[in-house]
This record gives C-alpha cells, sequence and structure tokens, in this order.
C-alpha cells in the first residue's frame, strides 16, 4: 500500500498530558488531554494531508468558508502562505448560541 501524500507540517503525535486531581474529582483512575494545540492543532494535521493530495496540490490558491473567528480559515491562511498561494475566505457571522 502506497503512503499518503502529506506536507510534513506535524510529523509527531499529540502529546498526552495527565490530569491526575481533575481525574480524582471525576471519579477516573487516568484522565488524559491530548494536547494537538502544542502542535498547530488538528486543522494543521488535517490540511497538511488535504493540501498535498492531487486535488489540491497544483491549485493556484484556497477558497474558505466559516464564522469570524474560525482557527480553519486561519490555518487555510497560514498554509496558502507557507506554500505561496493566494487564500480567499469568507467570513459570516455566527449566530447567538440560545
Amino acid at each position: 500500500m502506497e503512503p499518503i501524500a502529506h506536507l510534513g507540517w506535524v510529523q509527531a503525535p499529540a502529546p498526552l498530558e495527565s490530569h491526575p486531581a481533575l481525574a480524582e474529582a471525576c471519579g477516573l483512575k487516568t484522565l488524559l488531554v491530548k494536547r494537538d494545540d502544542l502542535l498547530g492543532g488538528s486543522k494543521v494535521r488535517k490540511l497538511s494531508y488535504l493540501l498535498a493530495s492531487e486535488a489540491f496540490r497544483d491549485a493556484v490558491g484556497f477558497h474558505a468558508i466559516g464564522a469570524i473567528g474560525s482557527g480553519h480559515l486561519v490555518a487555510t491562511v497560514d498554509a496558502a502562505r507557507k506554500l505561496g498561494r493566494e487564500a480567499h475566505v469568507h467570513c459570516f457571522w455566527q449566530p447567538p448560541t440560545p
């Protein structure tokens, strides 16, 4: 089986952080938190694979849509900058959550 192409922006698995006091408060033996934020976040990992795929490899730029403050939009703009491509982001206000 051929390996899946990726840009290699995130090489390591996300580290796990132990929280024994919170685990005890929740009645658990162990509580581990996956710290994907320390490696750029899951969005960077996803874009590393997506933008290396045949569908996006030779694209002049990328379009993305999301709510104002979207981490996905920030990651897409950063990825486009790293690759020397255009980024077109389309923002909308997120309705208040009841």
